[in-house]
């Protein structure tokens, strides 16, 4: 069981029914697990539709949505979303890309 596995298995038992993303590298491994824990994914077309998606649905539903983006530019745009869904007490939850340290891609980080 992988890190990626651990994290599908407890979304999934907090009732999380999908997660939005941008297919990127580094994303493989919780896609994998999603698909396992029966985690639909919603691809979108930019890492601020993703966030904003995931902001809209906690907001609506007052359950926690789900954002998963892998590298590169979503570093810099996604956490000027989650300041503004910090202000609006949404519950909003945001992954950046899993893979294992050991081949240099990236770790492990949460909003």
């Amino acid at each position: 069981m992988t890190g990626a596995d651990l994290l599908a298995l407890a979304l999934r038992e907090r009732g999380v029914e999908f997660v939005t993303t941008l297919c990127g590298n580094g994303l493989n491994p919780f896609y994998l697990a999603c698909r396992d824990a029966n985690i639909r994914l919603v691809d979108c077309r930019n890492e601020q539709a993703a966030a904003y998606m995931a902001d809209a649905y906690a907001r609506l539903t007052r359950r926690v949505g789900v954002c998963a983006v892998s590298s590169g530019i979503a570093h810099v745009e996604k956490p000027l979303k989650w300041a503004s869904t910090y202000c609006a007490r949404s519950s909003s939850l945001g992954s950046d890309a899993i893979r294992e340290p050991a081949r240099g891609i990236s770790a492990e980080q949460a909003c």
